[in-house]
């Protein structure tokens, strides 16, 4: 023939559903071209979802801030890396807005302005979910970022932010937020 190379004729994902049923082929699976929702897309709809319906609250202490985000999600380090960086950019940004939301709700009721300054501070974050996680497995630095991108942390360097601790509780969905300043 020339040269020219041969084609490999028909893949059976591309046969019509009747002609598979009459050949006993099933369904198509997914990596054959069916389109079924995966798991990371569902896991990142729901936690995206969550931020953006939960109402958050701040409070200013006499030794830092609590930040509580009710029904918000936060994504383990495994379900983070199974995200297309658009999607981690969109968690990210997410995060950082339901922050500057407790910072705006927190400053309407206290009429103070949640800026703590440069530090030093503990930070201690505590995933609130059905399921616990391995300690390992809780990243809160969508959270942390977002502090910093309110102002409420001048930075997220070691000086500045000298500690943070990360905790599971069994419960309902929620994420607390308490940075504590250190002398």
């Amino acid at each position: 023939m020339g040269g020219r190379r041969q084609g490999r004729g028909l893949r059976a994902n591309q046969l019509s559903p009747e002609i598979r049923s009459r050949l006993g082929l099933g369904q198509p699976s997914r990596a054959q071209g069916a389109q079924t929702p995966s798991r990371r897309d569902s896991d990142i709809a729901k936690a995206l979802e969550s931020l953006k319906t939960c109402i958050p609250s701040a409070a200013l202490t006499a030794v830092g801030a609590q930040f509580a985000f009710p029904g918000a999600r936060l994504l383990s380090l495994n379900a983070i890396y199974r995200l297309h960086f658009t999607q981690r950019h969109a968690y990210a940004s997410a995060w950082h807005d339901a922050v500057m939301r407790a910072c705006l709700l927190g400053r309407a009721e206290s009429g103070q302005r949640f800026a703590l300054g440069d530090g030093p501070f503990d930070i201690t974050v505590v995933r609130q979910a059905p399921r616990a996680l391995d300690g390992d497995n809780i990243v809160p630095k969508a959270v942390i970022d977002g502090l910093r991108h309110a102002g409420v942390i001048s930075e997220d360097n070691p000086k500045v932010m000298r500690r943070c601790v990360t905790d599971n509780a069994a419960g309902e969905y929620a994420v607390r937020v308490e940075i504590t300043k250190v002398d």
